[in-house]
Formats: C-alpha cells, structure tokens, sequence
C-alpha cells in the first residue's frame, strides 16, 4: 500500500491533464521505477550532508549491522514454527525448528500444539551448521520445483478475494455511486477485522471474510459503540445527553433547508422508463410544498414555475416501500432496489397521494425525515442516527479538550461543611442604616 500510495502521490505531482494521461503514466511507474527514484533520492540527500556527517555515517554503519546480525542470531536460537503443506494444500502439520546456543547445530522437529515453545531436547532431528552449503529462496527451493504450476500466487488469490467482497457488500449496503468511500470503509473493516483473528489459509480467510458481512459490521460497531458508553465517566454520559436535543434540532433544520432547496425526481412509467422529470421543494416559510413537471436537470426550477403544490397542513402521513401507492399498483413489477427509495405522502383524509422515488438512499434519507420534522413526527432513517453518533463524538471531543490527561470522577466531589459562623460575610442592612 505505501508503493502503490507513493505512485498516485508521484503521478498526481507531474500534473496530468487528463484520466486517461493520469492512467498512462501511473502505469508506467512500476515497483522498479519506485526504487529507482528512491535510490536516487538518497544518493541525492547523502551528496548534501556535510563531510563530518557522512564520514560519522560510515562509522557506524559496521556498529548497527553487528548490532542486527545479533538481532538475527537470538531470534534463530529463540525458534519460529512452521508448517508443512501437502499437495493439497492443507495446513494441518507443524514442525519447528531453532538454533543451539552456541551456534553451532540446527534442531527441528515436528510438533503438535502451537502454543508452547519446545526445549531443544524435544527436537529429535539436527544439522550442524558446518555442512549446511547454500540456501535459496522462492522458485528455487526443491519443494517448490517439485509443485511448480500448483503453488498459487497469494496476493493475487488475496485480491481476487477482495475483490468479490466489495462487490458483494456494495450490493448489501445497495450503494451508489457516491457511496463509494463509505463501502470501502466497510470493505477495510471486514479485512481488518478478518485478518485480526489470524486464518490460518485462503481458503479460511475467504469463508470468514464473506461470513462478516454488511449487518453484522453494524451489530459489532453497535456493540463496540455501547461498550465505550459504558466505560464512560456518569459526567460525560450526562453531557451527552444534554447535547442530544441541540444536535437533534440541528439536523432537522438541515433537513428542512435541504427540502426548501428541492430535489428532483424521476417518474418511473409501467415499463420503466425513467424519461420524465419532475421537481419538488418546499417554501421558505415551510408552509406548502411545491413541485411540477421539469425538462432539464441542469437548472434550479423557481417555487413560481412550478405550478402544482400541497399545503403542509393538509398532509396526513408519510409511508414508505411497499405500502406506498405506487408500489402497491405495481407489486411483484417492482424491484428491492426501487422498493427501498420509495415513499409517498397521503393527504386529504388519505384520498390522494403524491408518489416519489428517490435517486439515492441519502435523497432518501434527507426527504423522510425532512417530512416527519415537518408532521411533528421523530426521525427515523439509518442516515439520522449515523449524523447524530458523528456530532456527538466531536462535541463531547471539543468540550473535553480542556481536560485531557485529567481524570474524571465517577461521582462529584463532596461539598464541603458549612463554617462555623459567617462573620465573613457583608451586612448589607447596617450599611443602609
């Protein structure tokens, strides 16, 4: 992630005109081209250090690298498990392998728990280090010449991984396209939390990552989120609850300023054509909603160019999905997706309704909850709850800058006994005398 960062930071720098330019010379700057500057770079930065700096730089350098060459020594002696994988890749065989402490003898052996470390004694087998004449890595080694074509490429199967988990979260958080960033917090969230619990192959990976999906994020972020509320002090509860009505009524004038701006809609016809627009907003005094047939979506319609309207008062209830109007005409035509950007509002002793379908889920949220302010109604939507827990946690951060570092209490300190007289204090009734 840090070369992958370091090339869009790099290409992002020479100024690219296009997308298209951007995508060709990102791609052009490959992991060898990246070590190609860094070297440069460095040899650069060291050209501009003082003489008396390099010369004590070189001095050094046999210091620290005796120094790591230890480091490496103590780790061979402390031991590392491994594990041994069969030609159908399962993981199931440990062995474990460690150096003597005088350097002399590798001891391994094979193992049944990962949890203790084995005395060098439980190592049955050896080697001494005299006759060990080479050691080579990758495609090189025997055992990977002896499975070549089967040994898979792990990031690639890791990414392949990925891959489909974002798009199948993507489809569970029914996103758009300006969800982007909020599904690829989840999609990082599901990894990290994923790699946390250390699978122990892919395939295990795979079946834990898919396994956490969209709904139980949200019960563990839940959980989490009432766990912390529980560790707070009772004063920051309390503040917390003192700030909740500001914050609340915040975002209702929000909504109701996003509803005076308007939003436009599109009509959905029986096969489903969305070619028709229209556009709805309510008036500044929050008194009758407005809306009429539009044909462009480049422009801001005026309250006077649209010509039909509804008064606020005469509105009796706002419903969503499949009890709304429209839905029902429809029902079984309709899909999941439309389903959930659907309301209506009913008016006129339920007689009449006036039908939307929102283009997102945020219109959505915004348009619901905007209608239950204006009705006197609490809002409800996932978006509200989300905007609240957000305010509330940089409020209280705020409020608390003050004090950090300083323990807060439990409970408020005792007050102090009274003294024994109030000699203290002014008379003011001698001084009117």
């Amino acid at each position: 992630m840090q070369v992958v960062r370091e090339q869009i930071t790099r290409t992002l720098s020479s100024k690219p005109t296009s997308l298209e330019l951007f995508k060709n010379k990102v791609n052009a700057l490959n992991y060898s081209e990246i070590l190609k500057l860094r070297q440069t770079e460095r040899l650069h930065q060291e050209e501009t250090l003082a003489p008396p700096v390099l010369e004590l730089k070189e001095r050094l350098k046999p210091e620290l690298l005796e120094l790591i060459r230890q480091q490496r020594l103590n780790r061979l002696c402390h031991g590392t498990l491994f594990r041994k994988i069969s030609s159908r890749r399962r993981q199931d065989k440990l062995w474990y392998c460690r150096l003597s402490p005088n350097h002399k003898v590798l001891h391994y052996g094979d193992v049944e728990g990962e949890k203790e470390t084995p005395s060098i004694e439980a190592l049955q087998e050896k080697i001494p280090v005299a006759d060990i004449k080479n050691v080579v890595t990758g495609k090189d080694c025997p055992h990977m010449k002896e499975n070549k074509g089967k040994q898979t490429k792990l990031l690639e199967e890791l990414f392949c991984i990925c891959i489909q988990l974002l798009n199948k979260t993507w489809k569970e958080m029914r996103a758009t396209q300006e969800d982007f960033d909020k599904v690829m917090q989840v999609v990082r969230e599901q990894i990290t939390r994923t790699l946390s619990s250390k699978p122990t192959s892919l395939e295990l990976f795979k079946n834990k990552v898919n396994a956490l999906n969209y709904s139980e994020i949200l019960k563990l972020r839940q959980t989490e989120r009432l766990h912390q509320e529980e560790t707070l002090a009772p004063p920051v509860l309390e503040l917390k609850e003192r700030l909740k009505p500001e914050l609340l009524e915040l975002i209702r004038q929000q909504r109701l300023n996003r509803l005076c701006h308007g939003t436009l809609f599109r009509k959905i016809s029986s096969r489903r054509r969305q070619d028709k627009l229209w556009y709805c907003r309510l008036s500044p005094n929050h008194k009758v909603l407005h809306y009429g047939d539009v044909e462009g979506e480049k422009e801001t319609p005026s309250i006077e160019a649209l010509q039909e309207k509804i008064p606020v008062a005469d509105i009796k209830n706002v419903v969503t999905g499949k009890d709304c109007p429209h839905m029902k005409e429809n029902k079984g035509k309709q899909t999941k997706e439309v389903l959930d950007l659907a309301f209506s509002i009913t008016y006129d002793v339920e007689e009449y309704s006036l039908n939307f379908i929102a283009s997102s889920r945020t219109d959505f949220c915004l348009w619901t909850d905007g209608l239950n302010v204006l009705l006197g109604k609490e809002m409800s939507s996932e978006s509200m709850r989300s905007e609240l827990e957000i305010l509330l946690s940089m409020e209280i951060k705020l409020r608390l800058l003050d004090l950090e570092n300083v323990p807060i209490p439990d409970t408020a300190p005792p007050i102090p006994k009274p003294p024994s007289n109030f000699n203290f204090c002014y008379d003011f009734s001698q001084a009117e005398q």
